[in-house]
């Protein structure tokens, strides 16, 4: 934004960049498809904190088709983040197309057969790009007849010349780089469960929000009498070694669901000032 307060564009290389606002610099790279203003339209009102520079990939918007076609691992933000790590305060992607960090997912490469059919298609940009979103998991309304934008962003990137899948991202540079990373997802949700995504199932059970934000949960609830029993059983600490080795030969046999704890005096899992010579906490319930 130049003084009289208007946007400032400009061109380097044949690239197109645009920039808004005032503070902090924000460079913000997009995808695929839509070029920089319209990926990024509802990060705008962040202009009122930070200078925003968004750029036009080569082939889109106004900035010039510098190749004969697209390269996303050229591109790629990471890529460039990994190149001068001492330049980057922080990084965050929004949806990375990573295949080479799923190399055994029967998805991704279903989805990279999917994709490579569909990239050597012949057609209309419109019906195009309603099959093109249906593969990446997108459901958007798709016009008979596109804006000229969009028409734009299909015909750059079905003039892609490397396939994502074929690039060799820089992860463990950027894995080493000193900087804050994030990696979001869009607008995408999967049901999890023993029969739907078990890996994914196990993984949320056992590592919580590392591997994905759980937004609704689905109990089984068991009938149960009516009386539950349940808290600390405590034993003198002389018996420590019998109520231990009671305690281990009576859980090898329960299923691997069921959680429960011994504790001794000084082992420093609770405040011993207050804890009884030695107590055992039973389990109180059995998740399946």
């Amino acid at each position: 934004m130049d003084r009289a307060g208007r946007d400032v564009g400009w061109t380097v290389g044949g690239l197109f960049v645009k920039r808004v606002g005032r503070g902090p610099r924000v460079v913000l790279l997009h995808g695929g498809v839509l070029a920089g203003e319209l990926c990024w339209r509802r990060q705008l009102p962040l202009a009122d904190h930070f200078t925003l520079e968004i750029a036009d990939r080569a082939g889109y918007g106004r900035s010039q088709q510098i190749s004969p076609g697209e390269d996303l691992d050229a591109d790629a933000p990471l890529v460039a983040a990994s190149m001068r790590p001492g330049a980057v305060l922080s990084l965050t992607l929004c949806e990375p197309v990573a295949f080479q960090l799923a190399p055994r997912s029967a998805a991704a490469q279903q989805m990279a057969r999917d994709t490579d059919e569909h990239l050597q298609r012949p057609g209309a940009d419109a019906p195009w790009l309603r099959g093109f979103l249906a593969i990446v998991g997108r459901d958007v309304v798709v016009p008979d007849q596109l804006p000229p934008p969009l028409a734009q962003g299909v015909r750059a990137i079905r003039a892609v010349r490397r396939r994502p899948w074929e690039g060799e991202l820089p992860v463990d540079q950027l894995a080493a780089a000193l900087i804050p990373k994030l990696v979001i997802s869009g607008d995408h949700s999967v049901r999890a469960s023993q029969h739907d995504h078990p890996d994914l199932f196990w993984a949320i059970r056992g590592g919580g929000g590392n591997f994905g934000i759980v937004t609704e949960f689905e109990f089984g609830l068991r009938t149960t009498g009516t009386q539950v029993l349940a808290g600390p059983i405590f034993h003198p600490a002389a018996r420590a070694r019998e109520v231990l080795r009671f305690y281990r030969a009576s859980g090898r046999p329960a299923v691997r669901s069921c959680r429960s704890a011994a504790t001794a005096p000084g082992s420093g899992c609770h405040d011993t000032v207050n804890t009884p010579p030695m107590s055992i906490s039973t389990p109180l319930m059995c998740m399946r």
